[in-house]
């Protein structure tokens, strides 16, 4: 149960202007980097996970639920639950101040992440049912009940449950996922996403994955993966890209980060050759490229980044950048040598 003096303190870490400006960062900060702040701050210690999750959450508010219509709902269980325990509620607390102001969660979720945070009580695999997610028309990112977070493309749905055995994910379409470490009697709990004939198995961190009736693939941003298909099995190290191509598993020759413009508007661009950004323009925009370009052309680095939510600056940026010329005719683009 969360004690006043905890009040107190996470007041005052609200008020450090070093952990202000972490907070403020565009970047995601990473779990190691959370850890490595509060062992350098020792006084903050008792309340890094309660910051911790209050972060998580605060970070993924512009991408899931909008309104504030749930957030009465989500105070009154967990005064409810205080109340139960005779705790005294005098006054808002702290932490209801900061969140309250920016907490459009749906309540079902909060509230168990909430509840298992306040009165440290571990989440138990049996009573966690199955919650499905579909996103629609936009992308949505969303926190599952372990603390793993998805963001999904637009068309995409998602199906997660746990058990005994673990953490199951299902997929339909594209999503990115950050997956939470998570320990049960000191051994990490297995997490593994299914998709249409083959099963990845989640051996560290953060990886795109591609699952529709055209594409199969997964891009490992962090960690490893292990890739399973019929009898065939591909561990994947950070940076890969692996395509489902009928009963094969094959590795694309792209960076894996260029697979994750589809989310973050932005086509990061590290020495990345040309030939590279014919295989992702054919992956992810569902086209056919002729390829009229010598090999020494296609073989062109440039780093950089392009803005890739406009289709037209996207193809009007890689003909400035490479210095190419790219022609549409009828459902085929061509690229072909820049004879200026």
């Amino acid at each position: 149960m969360k004690l006043p003096e905890e009040d107190e303190l996470l007041h005052d870490l609200y008020e450090n202007q070093e952990f202000c400006k972490l907070l403020a960062r565009s970047e995601f900060v990473e779990q190691d980097e959370w850890e490595q702040w509060f062992a350098e701050r020792l006084a903050y210690r008792p309340v890094s996970y309660l910051a911790r999750t209050l972060y998580e959450l605060h970070y993924f508010e512009q991408f899931v639920f909008n309104g504030d219509a749930y957030a009465s709902e989500v105070w009154s269980a967990v005064d409810d639950f205080v109340e139960y325990l005779d705790s005294p509620v005098s006054r808002p607390s702290f932490l209801k101040r900061i969140v309250s102001s920016w907490i459009p969660y749906a309540a079902m979720i909060f509230a168990i992440l909430s509840l298992a945070l306040w009165f440290n009580m571990p989440l138990d695999y049996k009573s966690v049912a199955t919650v499905a997610i579909v996103s629609a028309n936009d992308q949505r990112s969303v926190s599952l009940p372990d603390g793993s977070r998805v963001i999904l493309n637009k068309g995409s749905q998602i199906k997660y449950r746990e058990d005994e055995q673990g953490r199951h994910l299902e997929l339909e379409g594209e999503a990115y996922l950050h997956v939470a470490k998570k320990l049960k009697d000191k051994v990490r709990v297995p997490f593994t996403v299914k998709g249409d004939g083959f099963e990845v198995k989640v051996l560290g961190t953060r990886f795109n994955m591609i699952n529709n009736k055209h594409v199969k693939l997964i891009a490992l941003d962090e960690g490893r993966v292990s890739v399973n298909q019929f009898d065939k099995k591909v561990i994947m190290a950070p940076g890969q890209v692996v395509k489902s191509e009928g009963n094969e598993l094959k590795l694309v020759p792209i960076k894996a980060v260029l697979m994750n413009a589809w989310h973050t508007g932005v086509l990061q661009l590290n020495n990345t050759s040309l030939h590279e950004i014919v295989t992702w323009l054919e992956i992810t925009q569902g086209v056919h490229i002729v390829n009229n370009l010598p090999k020494e052309v296609q073989g062109f680095t440039m780093s950089g980044e392009i803005d890739v939510r406009d289709q037209e600056n996207l193809y009007r940026s890689i003909s400035g950048i490479y210095n190419i010329e790219i022609v549409k005719e009828n459902d085929q683009i061509i690229f072909k040598k820049n004879n200026q």
